[in-house]
């Protein structure tokens, strides 16, 4: 076996073992069907522009969808609506909404809070 092949097992191994392994596929896979998808073009021209509020939404979602470990979900999310996949602190999208005294400092997604009371 050469060193090459030797040291391409051992990262391979390490890899399958943290769980990246499958992440770098599923990002592969995901690249190459945007490649593939003739819709998938881009234009400098053509990006979304986005109200204030509807940031927000996406923040809200975002926030939500990583509280539930959704992290390929919050990607694509970013990507379509050509927003950042970072999600935003939490404080911040409570005094956005001005319930940065209304909501415990538990970590139920602002979403599910505002689902939650809009019921009541």
């Amino acid at each position: 076996m050469s060193e090459h092949q030797k040291d391409y097992d051992i990262v391979r191994a390490k890899l399958e073992k943290s769980g990246k392994l499958e992440r770098i596929r599923d990002e592969l896979r995901d690249m190459v069907e945007r490649c593939l998808d003739e819709k998938y073009v881009v234009k400098e021209d053509s990006k979304m522009k986005h109200t204030h509020e509807q940031y927000l939404l996406f923040e809200l979602m975002k926030e939500a969808l990583s509280s539930f470990g959704f992290d390929r979900t919050i990607k694509t999310l970013a990507e379509e609506a050509d927003i950042s996949n970072e999600v935003l602190d939490r404080e911040f999208l409570l005094s956005q909404l001005g319930l940065h005294r209304k909501v415990d400092s538990s970590e139920i997604p602002i979403l599910l809070f505002l689902t939650m009371n809009i019921k009541r």
